[in-house]
């Protein structure tokens, strides 16, 4: 299932699910089935110079100051790592329609965003005739993006929701304000199918049949496809350029964009404040796609292509810092591939990533190496990763004795998955996207919840899913309005939690 090059159409903007093309001709991204044995995707660099003329087809990447504005408001920074000259813009604005046209349509998916940042008219242009691209590129991160969407406001709710849980009458840890700006989000978005009951559930990929996998979790059918790490990298590129996510909203109807937004977006509803929320959930979908291409290789025991990966992707991480001022942070991308070699008893890649973890940490004292080394084997001993964490204590040399003084430990957070002890990943979905029967009772595994004291599983940060549906229940929420609207002595709720799947 590599991406192949495919002729674009302007005549058919939509994606056919469920259908197979039978045309002889090379299709489109819009009339190819996803739920097919492959992806005609045209991720690689179209050769624009044989076909343009000349002095176009280096122009493609640039950015123009007359379209940052525009660019600003999506939540994206006026600046780019290399400034087009006015010259180059005008050429390219020059041109006629059609040939601008050609160029958006023949573009590969990696370089939509850059040709929607060259300039005003020709993001007009891309917005209007990549629909196809946009519908795809939807589907296959569908379940990343409302993963990412849902976590978002979690983040943003969660120590709320707890706060007012445990408050009492007479230590007021919620203010006022904060209880009716609460309330007032769980009304707005009470029927969100995000926020319903057993919405969210754990499944193991390696437990669904291979065309729920592909039809469902097509990002992780892609990864497992791709030959070695670069094409993992070039699919994630592609799939992760900034611009795609404000684009890519545009196809979705007011309703669902309004809500969408309403979920993600701050306290203030103003474009700036749109604009910084999108930007974080970029960021968000970013990392969790990168995390989850490294488990997936190494809970299928690709370590190979995982190390290929690290060293590529590295590349449009520093990329991403540059232009758009966030990143994932090599060296903890570096731990946790270290801590996947150890959970899958990979003792030579332990070594290898150990030295490479040792290289970024060049200039701190050996005893801060060595605590950052026990920390790792003591937080995998904790965290329900001990067979991983002996591997680990015996490579280091840690004793129990081994004292770790620093209070931050740099991991990528696993927000939409969780790795056990036996090298087995579980990765969250919404189960309404699944057709009834798709998710066996073998391959589900239970509620998107985790907590520290959960065993089998590892999450950094502890995640209930089911936080807003509870909060929701009548009786809660008219105890909310009243702490938020009536009561100079609010009463808080205090009827317990249903126990936790």
């Amino acid at each position: 299932m590599k991406f192949q090059h495919a002729q674009p159409s302007r005549a058919a903007p939509g994606l056919h699910l469920g259908s197979q093309t039978q045309s002889n001709e090379v299709p489109s991204i819009a009339d190819v089935s996803l739920t097919g044995s492959q992806y005609q995707m045209n991720l690689e660099p179209a050769v624009l110079s044989s076909t343009l003329p000349e002095e176009v087809a280096g122009t493609t990447a640039y950015q123009s100051s007359d379209s940052y504005s525009d660019v600003e408001s999506s939540g994206y920074p006026k600046h780019s790592t290399k400034k087009p000259g006015l010259d180059q813009i005008r050429q390219l604005n020059c041109l006629p329609t059609e040939i601008l046209e050609m160029i958006v349509d023949y573009a590969y998916l990696g370089a939509c965003g850059p040709l929607y940042r060259t300039s005003k008219r020709l993001a007009a242009l891309v917005s209007s005739s990549q629909s196809g691209y946009y519908t795809a590129w939807r589907q296959i991160i569908r379940q990343q993006l409302l993963g990412s969407i849902f976590y978002s406001a979690y983040s943003k709710w969660s120590s709320t929701s707890h706060s007012l849980r445990g408050m009492s009458d007479y230590v007021r840890t919620v203010s006022q304000s904060t209880t009716l700006r609460y309330y007032q989000y769980l009304k707005t978005n009470q029927d969100h199918p995000l926020f319903q009951k057993e919405v969210w559930r754990f499944v193991s990929p390696d437990r669904l049949p291979v065309s729920v996998l592909r039809n469902r979790l097509p990002l992780l059918a892609l990864i497992d496809d791709q030959p070695d790490g670069s094409h993992i990298v070039t699919l994630i590129r592609a799939l992760t350029d900034p611009s795609l996510l404000s684009m890519g909203l545009q196809g979705w109807t007011p309703s669902e964009l309004g809500w969408v937004m309403g979920l993600i977006r701050g306290e203030r509803i103003t474009p700036e404040g749109d604009g910084i929320a999108l930007r974080k959930l970029h960021g968000r979908l970013f990392k969790n796609i990168v995390v989850l291409a490294m488990t997936r290789l190494s809970t299928t025991h690709r370590f190979t292509v995982l190390m290929e990966f690290l060293v590529e992707i590295k590349k449009i991480d520093a990329l991403w810092d540059t232009i758009y001022g966030y990143k994932c942070d090599y060296l903890a991308m570096l731990r946790l591939a270290l801590l996947l070699a150890a959970v899958a008893q990979e003792p030579g890649h332990m070594a290898s990533l150990s030295r490479l973890v040792d290289r970024e940490l060049v200039g701190l004292s050996p005893f801060l190496v060595r605590d950052s080394q026990c920390r790792l084997v003591s937080f995998m001993r904790t965290t329900g990763l001990p067979r991983g964490a002996n591997a680990l204590r015996q490579l280091w040399n840690c004793t129990p004795d081994d004292r770790v003084v620093w209070d931050y430990l740099q991991l990528p957070l696993m927000e939409q998955l969780y790795l056990t002890n036996t090298n087995q990943m579980g990765v969250s979905v919404l189960a309404t996207a699944f057709k009834p029967g798709e998710i066996t009772a073998e391959a589900d595994l239970g509620r998107w919840v985790v907590q520290p004291a959960n065993t089998a599983t590892w999450a950094p940060r502890r995640l209930d899913s089911t936080i807003f549906w509870r909060d929701l229940e009548p009786d809660y929420l008219a105890d909310l309005q009243q702490m938020a609207h009536f009561s100079p002595n609010p009463q808080p709720y205090t009827a317990p939690l249903a126990p936790l799947a």
